[in-house]
């Protein structure tokens, strides 16, 4: 879940899909990206943008720790993770109830405090609405890169769509 929120940050869903899985297939432990090459790791992210950055943080990260850690204030230290995917990862990952704000929501938040400030009768409900809509995309699409990559994993990609997943999480 950590890798999925680091790779998410300032990152198009899609790009984070078609490298997700075979990063974690190549490097599934934090020792594993320890004893990487640093080029190894640059070459599979390169897709994401910011590379050397997150490939540098990576191996930060894995060189100093045996494990992620679990508190929130620890995770807030490691390099390249700020408070969203420190709380992403302790939601997704651990079912705690941090809020999982990102850039994007804060700004749809503050301009509806903006509206609501100006002339209340534009304020509505819609404002916090779109808010909720966007954190909800957003966790569709890490759910969306995490059963792709299960799916790759058992060589059935091409049977998993948004549609057919969406039916399935509904029953």
């Amino acid at each position: 879940m950590f890798v999925a929120e680091f790779f998410l940050t300032q990152t198009p869903a899609d790009n984070v899909a078609a490298v997700y899985s075979d990063f974690l297939e190549r490097f599934p432990t934090l020792e594993a990206i320890a004893e990487a090459r640093e080029d190894e790791l640059a070459e599979i992210i390169e897709p994401l943008g910011f590379y050397n950055m997150r490939t540098q943080a990576l191996v930060q990260i894995a060189s100093t720790h045996d494990r992620l850690p679990s508190e929130q204030q620890e995770l807030m230290e490691l390099p390249r993770v700020g408070r969203y995917v420190t709380n992403a990862t302790l939601c997704f990952a651990r079912g705690d109830q941090p809020p999982v704000l990102d850039r994007t929501s804060k700004g749809c938040i503050a301009v509806s405090s903006v509206i609501s400030g100006l002339n209340r009768s534009l304020a509505s409900s819609s404002s916090l609405s779109v808010c909720y809509l966007m954190n909800l995309v957003r966790t569709i699409s890490l759910y969306w890169i995490l059963v792709r990559s299960f799916a790759k994993q058992n060589h059935s990609v091409a049977s998993v769509s948004p549609t057919s997943t969406v039916s399935t999480l509904k029953r």
